[in-house]
């Protein structure tokens, strides 16, 4: 409930401060034109700012603590209302990071979040990453999966996607650690997870959706414990698994590569 709250509040943003700024306009003709005094529009433009601060602490005060079960329908909703992935990754602690995705484009598109993994690891802290394998059967299966639902992405592309993003993280962590800290396995996702020390990130992928699908975020504690150790433990099952292979310099992509452009 209080999620929807806040995506309300943060929604009516556009349309609060629509009518906000005509009042401070409407302020300053009558101020240029004499119809209205200095002290007048002076008290004026100080209720509008009372009233604009009032709103913005009203969303702050709505928006979920990262401390709670959080829910949202798509990956990215979730993620705007969470803490940065980066300040999540550093405050994993010896715990460490397992991450298990697709193509992985979402998080690597950000070099902040590469740069936050190479952090933690150089802290000793255990990072492994599950990346959907190029050259597997996978990628063909995730491709028929997004045409079916008019979203197409041609299978040629998501294999560039998954290169690009391990080399990214080539990159980032150096090849030594590279090959240390990620798998790739073959088959397609059903969904993604993100252990962050105590805390996890999961999404449930609607088919053929991948990040727009519904995802949730929580600490492991008394009530969660039993559903958090059972996705560590899929996670391990696929970091253990016979069809899963580790790195190598032909699952890079090696022709031009788009950086990490945003930060």
């Amino acid at each position: 409930m209080k999620n929807r709250v806040y995506e309300r509040l943060r929604g009516g943003r556009g349309w609060f401060y629509g009518i906000c700024v005509p009042i401070v306009i409407g302020l300053v003709l009558a101020l240029s034109t004499g119809q209205m005094s200095s002290v007048a529009v002076v008290l004026w433009i100080g209720l509008l700012v009372t009233a604009i601060g009032a709103y913005e602490v009203t969303i702050l005060s709505a928006r979920p603590k990262s401390e709670s079960v959080q829910l949202a329908a798509t990956l990215g909703t979730l993620l705007d209302i969470l803490p940065s992935m980066p300040s999540l990754i550093a405050s994993s602690g010896a715990a460490g990071v397992d991450i298990l995705g697709g193509t992985l484009k979402t998080f690597t598109d950000r070099r902040e979040n590469l740069e936050a993994l190479n952090s933690l690891y150089q802290s000793k802290a255990v990072v492994r990453i599950l990346a959907l394998d190029p050259d597997g059967d996978g990628v063909a299966s995730m491709a028929r999966q997004r045409a079916l639902v008019g979203a197409p992405s041609s299978e040629s592309s998501l294999r560039d996607e998954v290169r690009t993003s391990l080399e990214r993280l080539n990159l980032a962590l150096g090849q030594r650690v590279a090959r240390e800290c990620i798998r790739l396995y073959p088959d397609v996702p059903h969904h993604s997870m993100y252990r962050l020390g105590d805390r996890f990130l999961t999404t449930i992928y609607r088919f053929g959706r991948g990040g727009s699908s519904p995802s949730m975020f929580m600490r492991r504690d008394g009530t969660s414990a039993a559903f958090c150790d059972s996705l560590a433990a899929g996670f391990d099952d696929v970091w253990n698994s016979q069809a899963t292979v580790r790195l190598t310099d032909a699952k890079l992509r090696r022709k031009s590569l788009p950086s990490p452009a945003v930060r």
